[in-house]
């Protein structure tokens, strides 16, 4: 009977440690869906993506701007029109609205419908007519409003205002060509479409000294004369222009 009992024990043994084995891996799994469904709980929601309300273009919504002591680049600025057919004269729209901006260091030609003292003097220094000085006022403010409606464009300004003109303010612009970056006052000088004057400034980023950066404009309108371009076109044909 003792060897009997003895025989009989081991099978016991194996039941009672697979419910043992099989209580332990029920605990598993179990633990493991927990883990699951309270990450799933605890798993942080996705960003809402907020939707970015658009500045309005009215100037006058924007506040009057303040003059900086450091020049402030505009972000997207895209030309609406030239001002008065003068190629020195833009309206820009931006991030932040549409301005008025005159070029620094420039004064170009009056086209039709610039005022005519403006155009008379003009039409003095250069050395020519009014209607010629009108005439090819009208080719620089063409010739700016291409130049920049297929170019990205680059604008710096202190917000500095243009005395007698109400919201106007002086500005840089440059155009960014598949040969560099072009000063827009420079080209226009460049091409005989405007002569050295206005409101003058050191460069942004520019180790020229103010007197340096004049004689080199000298030097570009100095070409321009040599080479008929623009105005002077005009005004070679006369004896004694200047």
């Amino acid at each position: 009977m003792a060897k009997d009992a003895a025989a009989a024990a081991p099978p016991l043994m194996s039941l009672r440690s697979a419910i043992v084995n099989l209580i332990i891996a029920l605990a598993i799994v179990g633990a493991v869906v927990v883990v699951g469904v309270g990450a799933r709980l605890w798993r942080k929601k996705p960003a809402v993506t907020v939707k970015a309300v658009p500045l309005s273009s009215d100037p006058a919504d924007q506040g009057q701007p303040q003059i900086s002591e450091k020049f402030v680049l505009l972000t997207q600025p895209q030309l609406v029109d030239v001002r008065g057919d003068q190629a020195d004269r833009l309206r820009i729209r931006h991030s932040s609205g549409a301005h008025d901006f005159a070029l620094y260091f420039v004064e170009a030609l009056g086209g039709p419908t610039a005022e005519a003292g403006l155009v008379q003097d003009q039409a003095g220094w250069f050395g020519c007519e009014p209607a010629e000085i009108r005439s090819v006022g009208q080719d620089a403010a063409l010739y700016v409003a291409q130049l920049l409606r297929g170019h990205r464009i680059e604008v710096l300004t202190r917000w500095e205002p243009v005395p007698q003109l109400k919201g106007c303010f002086y500005a840089l612009v440059f155009v960014k060509t598949a040969q560099g970056s072009v000063n827009l006052g420079e080209q226009l000088i460049r091409q005989g479409f405007a002569r050295i004057g206005g409101r003058m400034n050191e460069l942004p980023g520019d180790p020229r000294e103010l007197p340096d950066y004049l004689a080199d404009l000298r030097i570009f309108n100095d070409k321009a004369r040599s080479a008929r371009l623009g105005i002077w076109s005009k005004a070679l044909q006369r004896p004694g222009s200047p």
